[in-house]
């Protein structure tokens, strides 16, 4: 099964889905507090993020994420805002 792994640009706001534990403890860019902090308070209070910085990579696809120029996030972990405009 193909899997497509979404692409962010600077300047997108995201949230940040449900990490398992297990992928916590072996997570690509390293894991802290903070950072479970942050999930947490985007999947179950609709926190947002803003994608502040895009870095290449050898893992995941090539990319990496940093959200509010605090923590570096896997691509398949987050999920892009969409924002409409109601007239």
């Amino acid at each position: 099964e193909s899997v497509t792994i979404p692409t962010f640009e600077v300047g997108d706001e995201v949230i940040i889905d449900s990490i398992p534990i297990d992928e916590q403890n072996s997570y690509t860019y390293g894991w802290n507090g903070s950072m479970a902090l942050m999930m947490k308070q985007s999947y179950q209070n609709g926190t947002i993020y803003t994608v502040t910085k895009v870095g290449s990579s050898s893992e995941n696809n090539g990319l990496y994420y940093k959200l509010d120029d605090k923590y570096v996030f896997a691509p398949y972990h987050l999920k892009k805002v969409i924002d409409y405009d109601f007239v």
